[in-house]
């Protein structure tokens, strides 16, 4: 389900929810139906996936209004490409986001160590996904100081670990870059028989500054082999692979704060389910832009206990 923010202040969650009959009743605006239903109309069967349409005027929904209330209440400003966030906002942002998506999601919402450490982890793919920026003692660290603690820290509106680790991250990232403008210029050895994992999502992080040098080595060759097999000269690929670096460092060390608490708190919405995500209010404004802002859209299937069969509706 794509819920996003009429106003540019909060961002949004995209979620994969369960709603029972009293919940769509209010969402439609009829809560005297769910007062008059028995206690056993819940609805365990709804399921609403990315895509159920309603009209905006229906959305005037709680949840929606408390969402809109979250950015106010941070203070935001508007820049002019963007949101500007401050570590304080931050951590009111991530405490009232993680709320609702405590309370909203239909699977097991408990705040507790196991999903502070799997938020945590998820946190790291998303900013390494194959293992090589990284060390693993950086990783260690990591897990000794916020595996079981992400939470504490986010009822106390406190999103520094997002910063400080992203930071980490960044300094890694511009010692590998400089490997790799090294190992660009030095040139490689084709006639040598070797083979590269390019998957490493499930390996464990470098341990030493040797291994990210092999793993980083076999990495710009396997990128310089691929070049070759176009037209271009050696000078080219390696002006080439120069230009994909520098623009790799350029964009990243470049993220605000409104964009690192995106993929924060997205790693978070994963740990509910791979489906559900955080959108920032940059992005909340684009939903808006492309006049799906406030809508459900797409083709959805009601299990409703008294069908006789499921119904869809578009």
């Amino acid at each position: 389900m794509t819920v996003a923010a009429p106003s540019a202040s909060v961002g949004a969650w995209t979620l994969g929810w369960r709603m029972n009959a009293c919940a769509r009743a209010r969402v439609k605006g009829d809560e005297s139906w769910c007062r008059n239903q028995p206690t056993d109309s819940v609805e365990p069967g709804i399921y609403i996936p990315a895509g159920l349409s309603y009209n905006k005027k229906t959305m005037n929904n709680r949840i929606l209004r408390l969402a809109l209330c979250i950015g106010f209440a941070a203070g935001v400003a508007v820049k002019t490409h963007g949101i500007e966030i401050s570590n304080t906002q931050a951590g009111v942002i991530a405490r009232v986001a993680t709320e609702l998506l405590s309370k909203l999601h239909f699977s097991n919402n408990e705040l507790d160590d196991a999903r502070s450490q799997h938020f945590l982890e998820k946190y790291l793919d998303h900013l390494d996904p194959r293992h090589m920026v990284f060390l693993d003692e950086d990783v260690q660290a990591f897990r000794d100081n916020y595996g079981g603690r992400m939470f504490e820290f986010i009822k106390r509106e406190n999103a520094q670990v997002a910063f400080t680790i992203f930071a980490r991250y960044i300094e890694r990232l511009k010692e590998r870059t400089d490997l790799a403008h090294k190992l660009i210029d030095k040139g490689f050895d084709f006639s040598l028989d070797e083979f590269i994992q390019t998957d490493r999502s499930k390996e464990p992080w470098p341990s030493s500054d040797e291994e990210v040098a092999e793993l980083w080595r076999k990495r710009v060759k396997d990128e310089f082999l691929r070049s070759k097999n176009s037209k271009d000269s050696e000078d080219q690929i390696r002006e080439k692979l120069h230009k994909r670096y520098r623009t790799l460092l350029n964009m990243l060390t470049a993220y605000d704060n409104e964009e690192i608490l995106q993929t924060f708190l997205g790693a978070l919405g994963e740990t509910f389910d791979p489906h559900s995500s955080y959108m920032s209010p940059t992005e909340a404004k684009n939903f808006e832009i492309q006049n799906i802002d406030l809508s459900f859209f797409g083709i959805a299937r009601f299990c409703n206990p008294w069908m006789a069969t499921p119904r869809l509706y578009d």
